[in-house]
């Protein structure tokens, strides 16, 4: 039996009763204006620049100019120099050096029983005011400053004082003094480190006193060199050590001919080594030659000497 079920129709469609409002339309921008057919014109040209003329070289410059381009050259040629050998100064003091030292060490050693003959208690103004009495020589047997100073006492006010008693103008390098743990021998003050160590000597004094001896001239530094004969010369680099606590400035001169230096000026840090290239020419036959450089400080007008002894063979 079958059994039937009415459909129901679909309901109508409702339509809005009026149309959804667009937004407002965008302005449309006019056009551009046609250009103008005049030609362009061109900016005004400024007038040229004149560049100032470079200073005349001086003639050191144009040798050191003209020793870089050779070297240039030489590179581009594939002969490009060989880097200088390395040298060490010697470390062993020479016999004139060690008979120098020995000299200085007795004459003072001298002066200090002279000084103790008299006893070793120090003076009352000393242990009162807590100072050492420093008895300042100049290669003599007599002295020639007495300088005071107190604990914590530097190496520049001992130049300082050094300076009030001999005069601004005098060059001193250093000071010398007899050194215990050296077994008699002496030792150099040139530096902080170095006053340090001479200060600790002082303060092992049962007197107070220390004799020290100015140094104006600086110790010879030898360089030992063994050099081939042959058709081309050889380069040689040494260093030369700047003691002081600041930088200084060397004029560079060399006393003879198998051997230049191209560097005239030589400008160290302080506590530090310059590097000093020797450049010797070709020596075709066996030979010895003592060749001396100079380096004179700008400042002090304090001149240093490095012996170089060469062997050609």
């Amino acid at each position: 039996q079958l059994h039937f079920e009415a459909i129901q129709p679909p309901s109508p469609l409702v339509m809005p009763s009026s149309p959804a409002k667009l937004p407002p339309a965008l302005p449309v921008k006019p056009p551009p204006a046609p250009l103008d057919d005049a030609p362009i014109k061109a900016p005004a040209q400024l007038p040229p620049m004149k560049l100032a003329a470079a200073p005349p070289k001086k003639e050191e410059e144009k040798k050191e100019e003209g020793a870089t381009e050779k070297e240039e050259e030489a590179v581009a040629k594939g002969e490009e120099e060989v880097e200088a050998e390395v040298v060490k100064a010697e470390e062993t003091p020479t016999e004139e050096a060690v008979a120098e030292d020995t000299a200085e060490a007795d004459r003072l050693l001298k002066i200090k029983e002279a000084a103790e003959a008299k006893g070793d208690t120090p003076a009352a103004d000393l242990v009162a005011d807590n100072l050492f009495l420093f008895v300042v020589f100049d290669g003599g047997d007599k002295a020639v400053a007495e300088i005071r100073l107190g604990p914590g006492a530097q190496w520049t006010d001992m130049k300082t004082e050094l300076a009030g008693k001999l005069g601004d103008d005098s060059k001193i390098y250093g000071l010398r003094f007899v050194d215990p743990a050296h077994e008699g021998r002496t030792s150099l003050v040139r530096n902080e480190e170095e006053w340090k160590h001479c200060w600790a000597v002082a303060e092992a004094e049962k007197d107070r006193e220390l004799e020290v001896d100015v140094v104006k001239m600086p110790p010879v530094k030898p360089y030992k060199l063994a050099l081939k004969k042959g058709e081309k010369g050889e380069k040689k680099k040494i260093y030369y050590p700047n003691v002081y606590d600041q930088p200084v400035t060397f004029k560079v001169l060399v006393d003879g001919a198998t051997m230049s230096i191209k560097e005239k000026v030589l400008t160290v840090p302080q506590n530090d080594k310059g590097a000093i290239v020797l450049r010797f020419v070709a020596i075709d036959a066996a030979k010895q030659e003592t060749i001396l450089v100079k380096l004179q400080e700008e400042e002090s007008g304090i001149e240093h000497t490095v012996k170089v002894n060469a062997s050609w063979s």
